[in-house]
């Protein structure tokens, strides 16, 4: 029991080596910068209207989908340094063993996730700071865009009416932050997985494969609908989930939220027993992470 403690005091502590790195503040400085991007374009119709504008924008922003191809990017440059096999990992291993290791890091990815989508909430929000609106109400800015074609004069984000109809803006922001979080778990494990089965290059470009189908995914949505049902990164954007059968838009429908989680738990589960077997049948070689 004592052990159990121990361990899990153990797996704590080494965590701070993961999140107060260099590689996680470059990642807040180009989520900010990025959010900042998009978030012009509304303080510029916020000032010209008079009104301020509710701060959970996060959920509108991944309803675009040109801020989910910049997004995928900035969170596989913030997981890019799995498998985390630096020198003193070495020592790690050697007292831990490989298989606690491997668990180790696999619940490291688990709370690197959560602190990637805090980051990513939070660096959508510090732009409206001035004129931002706090309260749990979408007010009129977000139905004009969402009514109107205010987007393509002000070239910003829209406002999807299913978000605005169905959540108020803070539970619109939490639902999204805990289902977008376990995309993010998602794809920090299949790289890890890759990382260790291959190497950390062949990670990474799993990563990008993903992104990649994400773009074929919504291109060929109506000629071969069934690719939706296998691309995470294309469930960035909850708006698309649920849908029925089109012949204008997802010709097969789209999976709904408990199928994608269903989906997503499945494929971290196999990813990680993955994990724990191939790093008993490896020889290791650390890397410089940062």
């Amino acid at each position: 029991m004592i052990n159990k403690i121990n361990y899990a005091k153990h797996i704590f502590y080494s965590l701070e080596d993961k999140i107060f790195t260099s590689r996680t503040l470059s990642t807040l400085v180009l989520l900010f910068i990025y959010n900042f991007v998009f978030a012009i374009p509304l303080l510029n119709m916020a000032k010209d209207v008079g009104y301020d504008i509710n701060v959970t924008v996060l959920p509108m922003y991944l309803y675009d989908f040109e801020y989910d191809c910049g997004f995928i990017a900035i969170m596989l440059y913030f997981f890019s340094g799995v498998p985390f096999l630096k020198s003193s990992e070495m020592y790690c291993i050697i007292r831990e063993g490989k298989s606690y290791w491997a668990i180790k890091q696999i619940i490291h990815i688990v709370a690197m996730s959560f602190v990637f989508i805090v980051m990513a909430a939070v660096a959508s929000i510090m732009p409206f700071l001035i004129r931002g609106d706090i309260n749990n109400q979408w007010g009129k800015i977000a139905y004009t865009l969402s009514l109107t074609d205010k987007n393509l004069e002000y070239d910003c984000v829209k406002f999807p009416s299913s978000i605005l109809n169905k959540y108020t803006p803070w539970e619109s922001l939490i639902v999204c932050a805990l289902f977008v979080m376990v995309i993010v778990m998602f794809m920090g494990i299949l790289m890890f997985t890759f990382s260790l089965v291959f190497n950390r290059v062949i990670g990474i470009c799993m990563g990008a494969c993903f992104e990649i189908l994400m773009i074929v995914a919504y291109n060929l949505r109506i000629a071969i609908g069934v690719l939706v049902y296998v691309s995470p990164c294309s469930w960035l954007d909850i708006t698309v989930l649920g849908k029925q059968k089109s012949d204008f838009d997802y010709s097969l429908g789209t999976p709904t939220m408990s199928q994608c989680l269903i989906e997503l738990i499945i494929a971290m589960v196999i990813f990680s027993i993955v994990s724990v077997i191939r790093i008993n049948r490896m020889s290791l070689n650390y890397t410089n992470e940062d």
